[in-house]
């Protein structure tokens, strides 16, 4: 499966898309499909990364939506403070 040519291109807005490496940018694919994708999106980088893969890049992503925290941590059965964009100042209400 050639990832790069199945990614959506309004996603990446920021970037030439075909200079993207599905190994080496995962950590940059991942939370933007996650946070901006629709569901099949979502489920094609499911499918292609597998679930480990996706939890251990969305705990350690930098920034990610509210939303999309809570909807992993209920997904991954863990909590939101196990994200670090969740323990980022402001996020949490209880630091």
């Amino acid at each position: 499966m050639n990832l790069i040519s199945m990614l959506p291109t309004r996603l990446f807005w920021d970037v030439d898309i075909e200079s993207l490496d599905p190994e080496k940018n995962k950590h940059y694919i991942i939370p933007r499909i996650m946070d901006r994708g629709d569901l099949e999106e979502v489920r094609l980088i499911m499918d292609y990364y597998g679930k480990q893969v996706i939890k251990d890049v969305l705990l350690e992503a930098p920034y990610l939506d509210i939303k999309t925290i809570s909807f992993f941590a209920n997904y991954f059965n863990c909590s939101r403070d196990d994200f670090r964009a969740y323990r980022r100042k402001g996020l949490n209400p209880w630091p």
